[in-house]
């Protein structure tokens, strides 16, 4: 009987035993890694800096794998499952495994270049300190740029070492800054290099824990707001793209001029870029500032989200500044053709130009700038271009002809004797001086309408009969030495009522 109740009582103590001491251990899921940094506690290779991994609170992720050759990075999406961190490279789809030991320990289970499976991740780093951090007041603190809309922030990893890693980046690019800092009062000053590029910036340590950048670094700006309290903002796509024009012009050597491209709806986290097919005639900054190249005509490419328009871009050449003749003056011959050779200067300049002639009697000019001798004389050629600039083409006819002064609009009564006065004008031009004689006494009049008009005294034409159409006016004049030229004039309009 003894026996029998000394083991139950055996038995009774180890269950007692199991129950409080041997219960099993419940293992914690649902770890929250974002924006938290790990790293490699083994370096292999002696390096200074370890591998490293940055835990995106917007579920991103970047990896700087540390090997003898230097830095490998990788970027791109992680998860967690139980106790397992899923991280997948965007480029090329390989996945990165972590087994999460706790809230501050890894351990890789997949091998990279420079780290390999089961060595640990911590988030602390155990390297040597610079004799800073007794008094720098950050530990291994990221603080976001709660200034930036894009889906990739810029942060600032905060290290008890005095030492710091910037992460400038946005949509498009990263640059990673890594040196040393030092806090003198409420300002932290902050000196690194990111591919031998020598980076001296400084932040406002302000009351609420939170830093004010006091100057540019690419894609971060003066007075932006960094914080540990980072909420990344939910996306909203873009719906529309307006543009101040459809088909954009501007010429040579003009900077930063606006297209004014925005948005639907204003506060999208979409991102609006351009893309130039030709930028010989013109480039266009990431913020919408297209400046000149050289003349021509090319097309932008507006995008945000899936939403994109297509403008057109010009570039003209700057307005003349004087316009220059082959020629100055021009000679031609009456009734015989000539052109004005000219251009705008600068040859680059839009070579359109107009001509007008200041007297059309004399010489007419036709857009291209022909030139037709009508009488002879001299006259100007006026020759503008496209900006106002403009210059005069002296032009000379040569040659002699007979103008009449006849009143063409005349209506007088058949076989009533009124009396239509002329006159004729021997007008000759040679090396460029005009003489004009009066040649009316001179003048005989030819026409088939005898019955119906006659040269009743030298200037006048005389009424004599009826005439109900048009007749042609065939004179000729005569000198004093026995000579005459013969001259077919205009047709004129007389009109004689019965």
């Amino acid at each position: 009987m003894k026996k029998r109740i000394a083991s139950v009582f055996v038995l009774s103590l180890a269950l007692l035993l199991c129950l409080s001491g041997c219960k099993k251990t419940e293992e914690k899921t649902g770890y929250d890694l974002s924006g938290k940094t790990y790293y490699n506690t083994v370096d292999e290779f002696g390096n200074e800096e370890h591998s490293k991994v940055w835990f995106g609170k917007d579920g991103s992720f970047v990896l700087k794998d540390n090997y003898s050759g230097g830095f490998i990075e990788s970027s791109g999406t992680w998860s967690v499952s139980e106790n397992v961190a899923t991280l997948e490279i965007t480029d090329t789809g390989k996945k990165i495994i972590f087994e999460i030991v706790d809230e501050d320990t890894l351990k890789l289970k997949t091998t990279l270049m420079g780290s390999v499976q089961d060595q640990i991740f911590s988030t602390t780093e155990t390297k040597g300190s610079s004799g800073s951090s007794s008094d720098s007041g950050f530990t291994y603190t990221s603080y976001y740029n709660t200034s930036q809309s894009s889906s990739k922030v810029s942060r600032a990893e905060i290290h008890s070492d005095g030492s710091f890693t910037f992460i400038d980046q946005n949509d498009f690019s990263i640059t990673e800054i890594n040196g040393t800092y030092v806090k003198d009062g409420d300002v932290m000053k902050m000196s690194g290099t990111a591919a031998s590029t020598k980076y001296d910036f400084e932040f406002l340590i302000k009351s609420d824990g939170t830093l004010v950048l006091q100057n540019d670094i690419g894609v971060s700006a003066t007075g932006d707001i960094f914080s540990k309290d980072y909420k990344p903002s939910e996306k909203v796509p873009c719906t529309g793209l307006t543009s101040l024009y459809n088909n954009y012009w501007a010429t040579e050597g003009v900077k930063n001029y606006d297209l004014e491209v925005k948005a639907t709806p204003a506060n999208t986290t979409d991102v609006i870029t351009y893309t130039v097919e030709d930028e010989k005639v013109v480039t266009v900054s990431a913020d919408g500032k297209a400046s000149t190249v050289s003349p021509g005509k090319t097309k932008i490419h507006i995008k945000c989200g899936e939403i994109e328009r297509v403008v057109g871009f010009e570039t003209r050449a700057k307005g003349p500044s004087s316009i220059s003749f082959d020629e100055n003056p021009v000679y031609l011959y009456l009734n015989n053709s000539a052109k004005i050779k000219a251009k705008a200067l600068p040859e680059t300049a839009d070579q359109t130009l107009t001509y007008e002639s200041s007297d059309k009697s004399i010489v007419t000019v036709d857009k291209d700038g022909n030139l037709f001798g009508v009488s002879p004389g001299n006259a100007e050629v006026t020759v503008k271009a496209v900006n106002g600039t403009s210059a005069v083409c002296k032009v000379c006819v040569e040659g002699e002809t007979v103008v009449f002064e006849i009143d063409t609009s005349v209506s007088v009564k058949a076989a009533s004797g009124a009396l239509i006065p002329f006159k004729a004008y021997l007008i000759a031009c040679y090396d460029g001086t005009v003489n004009k004689q009066d040649v009316t006494d001179y003048v005989d009049f030819h026409t088939a309408y005898t019955s119906a008009l006659t040269l009743k005294s030298p200037g006048y034409l005389c009424a004599s009969g009826a005439i109900y159409d048009t007749f042609d006016c065939p004179f000729y004049f005569e000198f004093s030495d026995g000579s005459s030229l013969h001259i077919v004039s205009d047709t004129y309009y007389i009109h004689i009522e019965k």
